[in-house]
């Protein structure tokens, strides 16, 4: 507990000095409560401790000055030990002065801040302050507080009075009384202003969270004094179909059949509803059955706290020409529903995330879940896409999260089915190559390929790539070919059959998974889509029909003035009828006749709520006579009030809309018409084939040509005329000429890879550019395991955002976003702004973000980025060693780490490995040994060519080799199979007594709502892991829960979303454990594009405004460069820690922060200790030490990489001495040193190779040599390079 320091002060015969200022002031009280322990710790290490005493040493001649303190230095063994006893009596001497000149508030601040009261106030030792909180009176809290704080303030004086010379028992006492009394006093003071002023407000947060609770199983009795009625509603329409909720207003009761709606859901009601006018609501709002019960739910909470005339009250004083609508009220209410629905989404408000710090450093993510101005439905929209689990949610605490995890994570499994296809075409190759399916290899280096071009297993031995292509060839004939004779299936090896099922199966399952979320493009789902669409256009039209209602153009508006004069007139009549009637019956009420006879009822809304309002002040009278008033004054004063540009201005956004939507069923009848052919492999042209090889080229124009001239010609999407053209190929010279056309846009078209038919992501893609059989154009494809690798990385992102948004496409979300925010007044440039930040980061998780990934910059930039990564990074196994190490205890604690490690040792050690090896097989995340993406960590590259030239396989190799070289991937891929292991029986544990609803105890503790909160956060609401306990798992001989996920049921869309949800669980809290940023951590820039609104410079560039991240009015330009992530390529990893641990360390509801923080900075300076040599670390002093350490535990983020930024910019000004500075620059940089660290890894290691250049030629050999040999690639590892420069410099050679 917070608390003075007192003492007892003895007269030293120092004269009083001027009073201490107030930091010096609170230093001097920690000096009184920990001086004494801490020299009494470095006395330990003294050369006197490790020296014997001296026999006649005569400690008593040399005491002048302390005679009062015979007894402490009579101890002194030697001159060196008496020393340092007298300078503990000065340092003592000097404190107990100062105290005489301190002041109360000082040393109250130093209580608060004390290090053992800030542990003391954190979750992991708190447990008896909870306890004492709970007493719900001032008294009781101050008695409990001073309960707690006696062993407290006992344990204080035990670290303290020990080792403090003029210590004295009275001393003691007063220092304990007074611990306890301040306790106490501050308990019960606490306790009073937290009842009178804090409680309130924890009510109203609680009354915020009632609407998240659903997904806990507590559905609220009564909502605002609404009754709840769960039960089946016997209500219907006049076409007989069944009202499954309603509220009843007189009864003041809502009947909401829970049961029946869930029933409902997989009919998707709410794309029809029943009164016509209303727009159906966005696929995107339910993800499972109870979710649109929960909405229907709202939708009546609404219209309980919402009536009808309340609302067109409201509605008709801004749009006094308009009729309200029962139309236009269930559209308001549904959006009032959808916001109270979707709320829980933004990112959880604690210290860091509001701080302008986190804020300034800013991107996609944070700009709109971060943001109070984006709508709640927004920031669902994000989540559920983008959300990577990094931080908390506001309704993680609730129970609320993105089911099953957003749509980015889930993508994590389907590299899996990749990775199973091509290693058992590995192991068909190796059966026949040398009669075993074990590779032969170390450390990444593929013996058996060398021996394949040595020669070693014969010359007519095929290496793999023509091995696999071969296979393929064969998949494709077997698949596509009617005239494929099947007995050359039956005549193949059975590993050889093992592999084309695999192959096929990996197709067929991204089939399934389209089909699972309507994406697979069948005509019953295009034709739905067309359904949706007819709606939405008949709603914008109407909404147009409105606006010319209510917009009068300029040359009516005398008549629009006299009507308003009229309409005014009447008003004023009523009203003054209305004060006569109440003066002449004294104030009585109006009466329901005199009302309808003289005052009129504009609709049949609840007479009760108007006649209360009238004659509570005559508002609706006097509100409207206002109106209209004021709009007669407008219109007078304006010649163009209402004209036909303002009318314009309103109607050209729906008016370009219902066209975009017009141009989208021109589309869809366009690939209704299209044949759907036998899919067998994706269709990615082999572009240097047809550059290079005139003839293979020759062949592919010719096949076109017949092709075209057999079909009459082509007809193809144009994505700017939005419309079908037909190209005639009914001669041969038409058909060559469109031939040839078509082979040079297949050379120029960026897209990489063509996905199933109908089911793109972009309209050119859904058509296909060719759809022609497969097996006769296979001789023109690239047949290689990059394609299937990439392919199922944005077909697990494109089914993933199927599932998510229903049958929305990107264009529809955004469309979607920009209506109801300018609905809700957003300036049209930061709906703009909004539109780029979604479409960004949904290019980067879709992997189109670079539209050409084979544009020579790109693969320039791509080449330096790895050589600069293999040449500063040789000790990144070793730095990740500290994240390996501490994230396991910072996110499960060290009890479990420790209970993990002691199961291993006693026999669970082979389960955990079978279990990870399984978990791995079916897509969790722990995968970095089998492919080479384990530099994504540090050097963040999420972009690879499919067709890499020569040096680009080069250095893709030597890449795998260094990082398993330097152990980088052996540390990370071990590191997530040890959270796994953590993971799952903590997982298994708390998900069965969620599913009990019993309370979840750890460590003494009742932690359900924290568990809850971290749970969902994944997007494991209480519902899913409720049913995934139900799956099977078995039990250790230790008795430990383990997972055999190949077991869990796979037949119905339900098991394999379930199926899933719980790998991207594993492999999201992998990701999140060993860290590594993803595109909700990044700013656009880092990874080489960047939206910028439309300006004359960029127009005199010749950018085009991007039509996606567009609004009618403010023109948005997408920049893309190689060149813009140079700066940021060392940043993956920091950016990642930015969110995982910096702001983590703000979030109450994470438990091990104490503990997490101790072990990254344990961790970090172990590391340190490995990476530096001795001399390093004697020029340093303690300060810098920290520092550093700090700085690469990570526990910093991204702010220590800025901070020491800015020293060296310092230094490099000369406004920093590095040698006198408190904390020193990691180097003492040049002004030109500076700009280059600013601008990169890459720059600079061109940098430095040039200069080594330069001196070599100038004949600094040394320098030169130096230079070099410390930025060769490769050469850090082991210190080679040092060795090498060592050994130039002494001529061994």
């Amino acid at each position: 507990m917070p608390s003075p320091i007192p003492y007892i002060s003895r007269n030293t015969g120092v004269n009083p000095s001027p009073d201490l200022g107030f930091w010096e002031d609170v230093g001097n009280n920690y000096r009184y409560q920990y001086s004494g322990l801490i020299r009494s710790v470095q006395g330990m290490f003294e050369p006197f401790a490790q020296e014997p005493a001296e026999e006649d040493f005569a400690w008593y001649d040399d005491i002048e000055g302390y005679e009062e303190e015979i007894e402490y230095l009579s101890q002194a063994k030697n001159q060196g030990h008496l020393d340092y006893l007298k300078q503990n009596l000065d340092i003592q001497r000097d404190i107990r002065e100062k105290m005489t000149r301190g002041s109360f508030l000082p040393a109250i601040v130093a209580g608060i801040a004390d290090p053992m009261n800030v542990a003391f106030a954190l979750p992991i030792f708190n447990t008896g302050l909870r306890a004492a909180w709970q007493a719900k009176n001032a008294f009781g809290v101050g008695y409990e507080s001073a309960k707690i704080a006696l062993p407290f303030a006992v344990t204080r004086e035990a670290l303290r009075a020990p080792f403090d010379p003029y210590v004295t028992p009275e001393e003691i006492g007063t220092n304990i009384s007074a611990e306890v009394l301040f306790s106490g006093l501050f308990g019960f003071a606490a306790r009073g202003a937290a009842n009178k002023i804090m409680q309130p407000k924890i009510q109203q947060n609680i009354r915020k969270y009632t609407d998240y609770v659903f997904d806990r199983d507590n559905i609220p009795k009564d909502v605002d004094g609404v009754k709840v009625n769960n039960t089946t509603s016997k209500k219907t329409r006049p076409d007989g179909s069944k009202v499954n909720a309603y509220y009843n207003r007189e009864r003041n009761e809502i009947v909401w059949d829970k049961d029946n709606l869930i029933k409902q859901f997989p009919l998707k009601p709410w794309l029809s509803p029943k009164v016509k006018g209303v727009l159906p609501l966005p696929d995107y709002l339910f993800q499972k059955p109870e979710d649109w019960a929960r909405f229907v739910l709202h939708h009546e909470i609404a219209h309980s706290r919402n009536p009808f005339d309340m609302l067109k009250g409201k509605y008709e004083a801004m749009n006094p020409t308009q009729v309200y609508t029962k139309a236009d009220y269930e559209n308001e209410i549904n959006n009032i529903a959808i916001e109270e629905f979707s709320k829980g989404f933004g990112l959880k408000q604690t210290a860091g995330t509001k701080n302008f710090l986190y804020k300034f450093i800013t991107t996609p993510g944070k700009r709109i879940l971060n943001n109070p101005e984006v709508l709640n439905e927004t920031k669902k929209v994000y989540a559920d896409l983008f959300f990577n689990a990094s931080l908390s949610l506001e309704g993680n605490i609730a129970g609320v999260g993105t089911h099953g995890g957003s749509a980015s994570a889930r993508t994590i499994p389907y590299r899996a089915t990749a990775i199973r296809s091509n290693k058992a075409i590995k192991k068909a190759y190796l059966m026949e190559l040398k009669g075993s399916i074990r590779p032969t290899g170390i450390l990444g280096i593929d013996l058996d390929a060398i021996g394949v071009k040595i020669g070693n297993y014969g010359h007519q031995a095929q290496n793999y790539q023509d091995f696999y292509k071969n296979l393929v060839s064969f998949h494709i004939d077997m698949k596509t070919d009617p005239q494929f004779n099947m007995q050359l299936y039956n005549d193949l090896p059975d590993l050889h059959k093992e592999a084309l099922t695999e192959l096929d199966n990996l197709f067929k399952g991204f089939e399934k998974g389209l089909r699972d979320v309507g994406k697979l493009g069948d005509d019953t789902s295009l034709r739905r889509k067309k359904d949706e669409i007819l709606k939405i256009i008949e709603f914008q039209e109407s909404e147009i029909e409105k606006l010319n209602k209510n917009v009068v153009k300029g040359q009516t508006r005398e008549k629009y003035i006299t009507g308003l004069q009229l309409d005014l007139a009447q008003t004023k009549k009523k009203l003054a009828d209305a004060i006569k009637y109440k003066d002449k019956n004294m104030g009585k009420p109006v009466t329901r006749e005199f009302f309808n006879k003289k005052i009129g009822r504009r609709d049949t809304g609840k007479f009760k709520y108007t006649l209360k309002m009238f004659n509570e002040d005559n508002a609706p009278l006097a509100r409207r006579q206002r109106t209209l008033q004021l709009e007669i004054e407008k219109a007078k004063a304006n010649p163009n009030y209402l004209g036909a540009e303002e009318f314009n201005a309103k109607v050209i956004p729906h008016q370009q809309y219902i066209n975009k939507l017009k141009t989208e069923l021109d589309f869809i009848d366009g690939i209704l018409e299209s044949p759907i052919r036998t899919y067998a492999f994706p269709h990615f042209f082999n572009k240097p084939l047809l550059l290079n090889d005139l003839d293979a080229r020759e062949r592919f124009t010719n096949y076109l040509t017949g092709k075209f001239q057999s079909e009459g010609g082509k007809k193809t999407w144009d994505e700017e005329k939005g419309a079908y053209i037909f190209e005639d190929a009914s001669s041969a010279t038409t058909a060559r000429a469109l031939a040839e056309k078509t082979v040079l846009h297949i050379l120029e078209d960026p897209d990489v890879i063509n996905l199933l038919p109908r089911s793109g992501k972009k309209k050119h893609l859904m058509q296909r550019v060719l759809n022609f059989p497969t097996h006769e154009m296979k001789e023109f494809l690239v047949l290689d395991e990059r394609v299937v690798e990439r392919y199922a990385n944005q077909m697990g992102f494109h089914i993933e955002f199927g599932r998510k948004m229903g049958s929305m496409d990107i264009d529809d979300v955004l469309d979607r976003t920009e209506y109801i925010h300018r609905r809700a007044g957003m300036s049209e440039e930061k709906i703009a702004s909004l539109r780029a930040d979604l479409l960004g980061d949904y290019e980067r998780e879709a992997g189109i973000h670079i539209r050409d990934p084979e544009a020579r910059s790109q693969r320039y930039v791509r080449n330096f980025q790895s050589l600069a990564g293999m040449t500063y990074l040789p000790f990144a196994g070793v730095t990740s060693l500290i994240d390996a190490v501490a994230s396991p205890i910072f996110r499960h604690g060290p009890r479990k780490v420790f209970q993990t490690g002691m199961d291993a040792i006693n026999g669970d050690f082979p389960e955990m490995m079978k279990m990870g090896k399984m978990l791995r097989e079916q897509g969790a995340e722990a995968i970095e040994m089998e492919v080479p993406i384990v530099q994504q960590r540090y050097l963040g590259d999420s972009v690879r060519d499919i067709q890499p030239r020569f040096t680009e396989r080069f250095i893709q190799g030597a890449e795998k080799i260094f990082y398993r070289f330097n152990f980088l991937s052996q540390v990370t891929s071990t590191a997530k199979q040890i959270d796994t292991n953590i993971l799952i029986p903590s997982f298994y544990n708390r998900a069965l007594a969620i599913k009990n609803k019993e309370a979840i105890i750890e460590s003494g503790k009742d932690v359900t709502d924290s568990v809850i909160a971290d749970l969902s956060r994944y997007g494991m609401t209480p519902d899913l892991v409720a049913k995934m306990v139900d799956q099977p798992w078995y039990v250790t001989d230790l008795g430990t829960p383990k997972v055999d996920i190949t077991k869990w049921a796979d037949k119905t869309p339900a098991d394999r979303d379930l199926k899933n949800s719980f790998l991207t669980y594993i492999g999201t809290h992998a990701r999140n454990t060993i860290m590594n940023a993803t595109a909700f951590d990044k700013p656009l820039v880092m990874d080489g594009f960047m939206y910028m609104r439309m300006n004359p410079v960029l127009k005199m560039m010749g950018y085009k405004p991007d039509k996606r991240a567009s609004t009618a009015n403010v023109k948005m330009v997408r920049l893309e460069s190689a060149y813009f992530a140079l700066p940021f390529k060392f940043y993956n990893f920091v950016f990642a820690a930015t969110n995982r641990l910096t702001m983590n360390m703000f979030d109450p509801n994470v438990q091990h922060r104490l503990t997490g923080m101790l072990s990254f900075f344990a961790m970090s300076y172990l590391v340190l200790k490995l990476k530096k040599p001795d001399w390093w670390f004697e020029n340093k002093n303690m300060a810098d030490i920290i520092a550093r350490t700090v700085d690469q535990s990570g526990i910093g983020g991204i702010y220590t990489d800025l901070a020491y930024h800015a020293i060296h910019s310092a230094i490099a000004q000369g406004y920093y001495n590095n040698n006198t500075a408190w904390i020193k620059g990691k180097f003492e940089p040049s002004v030109y040193d500076d700009l280059f660290d600013k601008l990169g890894a890459t720059p600079s290691l061109i940098r430095e190779w040039t200069l080594g250049a330069y001196e070599l030629t100038q004949g600094q050999t040394d320098e030169g040599m130096k230079r070099l040999l410390r930025n060769t690639p490769v050469l850090g590892l082991f210190g080679l390079n040092r060795d090498l420069e060592y050994m130039f410099r002494t001529r061994y050679w």
